[in-house]
């Protein structure tokens, strides 16, 4: 951003355009002293989608990850009252996060003694607990997509 911020600064615009590159080179410098392990770039022709922005709009990009994570910026809404705004792409985020090693799931059938399920979670277990007995717990566990049942007091895999 630094030496996109430095252009701007020199550029003879006409007034409405300086008021705009002026806030810009603000925001910049504030979002870069709060954040400066941030990586700020300032694109200041980019307008695909901000057709209805105001003022300075963005648009949220990670190291690593493929197309934006978000976007937004300052608008007025239908009633002409000023707004800032912000939209997350929930299908990017989610791919942008790191992949976290599931849980170990156990299915506890219906009538198991009191306390299993808690016993089961504090060892780090996720419990699928039955309401009603279920003829077959292991296939039952299998529907669940359980790798595991408690049987007799005992955790047991599950054949796929």
């Amino acid at each position: 951003a630094a030496p996109a911020v430095a252009r701007l600064a020199r550029a003879a615009l006409p007034a409405p355009g300086r008021a705009l590159a002026d806030r810009l080179c603000e925001v910049v410098e504030l979002v870069a002293s709060e954040a400066p392990e941030l990586s700020l770039t300032v694109d200041p022709i980019e307008s695909r989608g901000f057709e209805y922005h105001t003022g300075v709009s963005f648009t949220l990009f990670a190291r690593g990850q493929r197309g934006e994570l978000g976007s937004g910026g300052r608008y007025r809404t239908a009633s002409d009252e000023p707004a800032t705004g912000f939209t997350m792409f929930t299908d990017a985020l989610l791919r942008a996060l790191p992949e976290t090693p599931g849980r170990r799931r156990v299915f506890l059938p219906a009538g198991a003694p009191r306390g299993a399920a808690a016993r089961l979670r504090a060892d780090g277990w996720a419990v699928l607990q039955a309401l009603m007995p279920e003829p077959d717990s292991a296939a039952e566990a299998r529907r669940l997509g359980c790798g595991h049942v408690w049987v007799d007091g005992a955790v047991r895999r599950v054949d796929p």
